[in-house]
């Protein structure tokens, strides 16, 4: 089997000879987990979390993974969590180091570059030319950056996902997807976010179709031709109006000021765009579900094992209600410790600074507990009872190929869904 994963097409999946077997057997995915026990662990993660300045967060992240990819079974054998908190751990300084070099390294160039013009007799619009095309370069390295970490997430969390005593692992190389991750960026970034479901599938196919269970190949083959209508009527548009809205906002008032006008009043007079604001991150976030929906379906559609094939329809509702309730008790946390700022007596002296912090860092922990059972659970759980496999599965003619090893992980997967989920 040739297990090349620079190529430029995308693979065709190792059949294995023997997959019709007469041991095989039909596939069953069931998730038996449930939200208390997850708001159990949620709970003892935040206090440790909280005594050790959030260093235990990698650990407690680690405690969840376990849980749901214990709960999760396939024709009753549950899924392995092989991962641990310190490769998190270290994977999160890793990345920190890489984030705050590239910004560092930007800030210095564009710095640099201006300075040396400054000098010079040439006009000051160089400078702001120069600024500008700084300013699109780390932008576009930025969106390159966020699909390799994505690359990243996905390939740890299948190295330490394991079924039957056999693991998963994505192949690929680092060099292959960073060079597609740039090519897709500049891409986003021509079209004005138009093309971005087009990296999506570009960058998630090369990784999906450079997969493995044991010494199977996953077959990949999907096209971004279905996300378009979500992403640019349920995502774009509320974006760009949601950011007309501030420029309009941000001019009305600038002009009040220029005219020798009172810059408070112009500001207040001005808060009637408020309610459109509020609005449009709302159809932002409905929006959002929708095309998050689709991914998952297209995505998990595409996948094939010989001779597996999987199906996904979950609703954008089961996101919806996820995020809206997340949110819904986010909000309503914040309008409550606000109103006791505004409110109680005596909250702006020492005594009642230190209150407000304990109810600010008590109320930080508090939605972590409800993001991981509301939002992780949740989701998870619709994603396991809205996916269906095809096809008849027989374990003894999958073995264990050699794995790499993994000293540190992605520590940042909670930020990216990586096509498994928000964990």
């Amino acid at each position: 089997m040739d297990e090349r994963d620079d190529r430029a097409g995308y693979s065709v999946p190792d059949t294995g000879g023997d997959a019709a077997a007469s041991e095989a057997v039909p596939v069953r995915l069931d998730y038996d987990g449930q939200w208390r026990d997850i708001a159990k662990i949620a709970v003892g993660n935040a206090l440790l979390t909280l005594l050790t300045l959030g260093i235990y967060s990698f650990w407690g992240r680690t405690n969840i993974r376990r849980y749901l990819w214990s709960r999760t079974t396939i024709n009753g054998t549950p899924l392995e969590y092989t991962g641990t908190g310190l490769q998190l751990f270290l994977g999160f300084i890793v990345i920190m180091v890489l984030f705050f070099g590239v910004n560092l390294a930007s800030q210095f160039l564009q710095g640099a570059l201006i300075a040396q013009v400054n000098t010079g007799d040439g006009p000051g619009i160089v400078a702001g030319l120069i600024a500008v095309v700084v300013a699109l370069v780390t932008v576009w390295l930025y969106i390159a950056f966020a699909s390799f970490l994505e690359f990243r997430v996905r390939r740890y969390l299948l190295r330490q996902t394991a079924w039957n005593g056999i693991h998963l692992r994505q192949g690929g190389r680092n060099g292959a997807m960073i060079r597609i991750a740039l090519r897709e960026a500049a891409l986003v970034m021509v079209s004005f976010g138009v093309l971005v479901p087009r990296m999506i599938i570009r960058t998630e196919g090369y990784a999906y179709a450079s997969s493995f269970f044991g010494n199977r190949r996953f077959g990949y083959s999907a096209s971004p031709r279905s996300l378009y209508q979500p992403w640019l009527v349920g995502v774009l548009l509320p974006i760009l109006a949601y950011v007309a809205v501030f420029a309009v906002f941000g001019i009305r008032v600038a002009l009040s000021a220029q005219d020798g006008g009172d810059v408070g009043e112009a500001f207040m007079h001005n808060l009637i765009l408020l309610p459109f604001a509020v609005l449009f991150l709302a159809l932002l976030l409905i929006g959002w579900c929708w095309f998050r929906a689709h991914l998952f379906n297209l995505s998990v559609s595409a996948l094939t094992l010989v001779p597996l094939r999987f199906e996904a329809g979950i609703e954008p509702r089961a996101f919806r209600s996820a995020w809206l309730r997340y949110y819904g008790v986010l909000l309503g946390g914040l309008l409550v410790l606000g109103g006791l700022a505004a409110l109680a007596p005596g909250l702006l002296d020492a005594g009642g600074i230190v209150v407000m912090v304990i109810l600010y860092g008590g109320f930080a922990l508090a939605t972590q507990i409800f993001y991981d059972t509301i939002v992780v659970h949740g989701l998870w759980k619709a994603r396991v009872a809205a996916t269906t496999v095809t096809g008849l599965l027989d374990p003894d003619t999958i073995r264990q190929a050699q794995l790499e090893t993994q000293r540190a992980g992605e520590g940042l997967g909670q930020y990216f869904d990586a096509g498994i989920g928000e964990v």
